[in-house]
């Protein structure tokens, strides 16, 4: 395992490699500050190992620049709360107060160690991916659009049932996909922002001088839908 320490007290960072090459497993590189560590970091490195505060850039500051491109102990003499905070949420795993004892860290360090390995290990959930292209990840979401699949197959109208939210328009578009009408318009209409008394003209449109405003014949949403789907919302 091949570890970097980024310590500007050239004492503590001495101290450190000198423990820490007592164990034959850790391959251990040392900087004496971040700004020296970054352009010197590669794919090679598992573990940094980083005091906080540290001249031109603290640990923080370092952590943030390393955007998780590596698990992370910060180890410091004069910890605050807010420092603890940040760490946390920028993801590192441990954080030391000095002085520590030598096996303290190497806890970290295995600890550290085990989480990459579980998560190395952890089977990654995969997603499936019908031939017309619709994502799902859960075995019910994949059920529901194999029986859309299904369904878009056919000439019959469609209901589609649920909540608000839950993607009913999306569907819609995936049968249209999947369906014989793909080449043509899919035409949604929000039913619910049409007046009552303008419902017949929007979905079956008028002729001119139908009536008073009837200036030029306009298609309705059948019309424009002819041979493709319309979604009535």
């Amino acid at each position: 395992m091949k570890i970097a320490i980024v310590e500007d007290d050239i004492n503590m960072r001495k101290s450190l490699e000198i423990a820490m090459g007592d164990y034959k497993e850790f391959e251990i590189k040392s900087f004496k500050s971040a700004k020296d560590a970054l352009p010197k970091l590669d794919d090679s490195y598992d573990l940094i190992v980083t005091d906080i505060n540290m001249p031109g850039m603290d640990g923080i500051e370092f952590v943030k620049v390393l955007n998780g491109r590596y698990e992370v102990i910060i180890m410091t003499g004069n910890a605050t709360l807010q420092k603890a905070i940040d760490s946390i949420q920028l993801g590192v795993k441990d954080f030391l107060l000095k002085p520590f004892e030598i096996e303290t860290l190497i806890e970290a360090i295995k600890r550290s160690h085990k989480v990459q390995e579980v998560v190395k290990k952890a089977p990654t959930k995969k997603q499936k991916k019908s031939d017309t292209g619709f994502i799902s990840s859960s075995p019910a979401l994949d059920k529901a659009a194999k029986m859309a699949e299904r369904a878009a197959k056919t000439d019959v109208s469609i209901l589609l049932t649920g909540e608000s939210g839950v993607g009913k328009e999306v569907f819609a578009r995936f049968i249209h996909d999947a369906s014989p009408r793909s080449k043509k318009a899919f035409v949604a209409i929000n039913m619910a922002a049409i007046p009552e008394n303008l419902i017949e003209s929007e979905l079956f449109g008028f002729e001119k001088g139908a009536f008073t405003d009837a200036v030029m014949a306009k298609p309705g949403l059948f019309e424009l839908a002819e041979g493709g789907t319309l979604f009535l919302d």
